[in-house]
């Protein structure tokens, strides 16, 4: 039986004496969108920071494909498949759109980031241009990333995480200022990079998102964050139904 995508025992992480994460366990199977809801400050972005290494737990394990990565760097993390997007898109503004994925691309084959003039050689063009063509932006692919709309930069940032290949992907608040047609286009980008179109298994994504109606339509299994606890962890219509989730964070009675 092959290991989990993503195991999570015991994780506590502290900022003074508060606690962010309160002892958090969670496990993914591989191929699973799995969402991380809950009230701003419940600790959602903590978590996917430590599991992608830019924080270190005070206590707990988070085992990656079966690998304890509890306190291993950011760049072993990468090399191991996990790869991850930002609440406030992260992109180089003056680098056009194919060089800012171009980069990625090439620190993921372990070549010299170079010149960013000579960022798109031959070995790389061909996968920038997939990635551009899966996120619909191969139209603006010259121009500069800081001259994109808020929309267009979000799926450059998601491009520029699975520039590594992950198979283990963190999207923090993907959806997040965008309208409802680009909303519909992110959630269709999304399931999109789910079935992977590289060879090798389904990826695994962790979401988070504060749009319920997508959450709802998105994920296999949702997980609710309380004051840093999971509270509850189930499938949709689970969720929906939980009467401490609809009292904790839905708002109802």
């Amino acid at each position: 039986m092959s290991s989990p995508a993503l195991e999570i025992i015991g994780l506590h992480k502290q900022f003074g004496g508060v606690a962010a994460n309160d002892g958090i366990d969670l496990i993914l199977e591989t191929g699973e969108i799995h969402a991380l809801i809950g009230p701003n400050g419940s600790g959602k972005t903590t978590l996917i920071n430590q599991i992608m290494g830019i924080l270190t737990p005070n206590s707990g394990e988070i085992h990656v494909f079966g690998q304890n990565v509890a306190h291993r760097p950011i760049h072993t993390r990468s090399k191991m498949g996990v790869g991850r997007s930002w609440q406030i898109p992260s992109v180089f503004p003056d680098l056009t759109v194919a060089e800012n994925v171009a980069f990625g691309v090439r620190a993921a084959l372990g070549l010299s980031a170079g010149w960013w003039t000579k960022a798109l050689t031959e070995d790389v063009t061909d996968r920038v241009d997939k990635l551009l063509g899966q996120a619909g932006l191969r139209q603006v692919m010259d121009a500069p990333a800081g001259d994109l709309s808020h929309a267009d930069q979000r799926k450059l940032d998601v491009a520029i995480a699975l520039s590594s290949d992950p198979i283990l992907v963190l999207l923090d608040e993907p959806l997040a200022g965008l309208g409802a047609d680009e909303t519909t286009h992110m959630l269709t980008y999304i399931r999109k990079i789910r079935a992977n179109s590289t060879p090798g298994p389904k990826r695994t994504i962790v979401l988070i998102e504060h749009d319920m109606d997508a959450v709802f339509a998105l994920s296999d299994r949702i997980s609710v964050l309380v004051e840093g606890k999971i509270v509850a962890t189930g499938t949709p219509q689970e969720i929906g139904q939980n009467p401490i989730v609809q009292h904790a964070y839905l708002g109802e009675a």
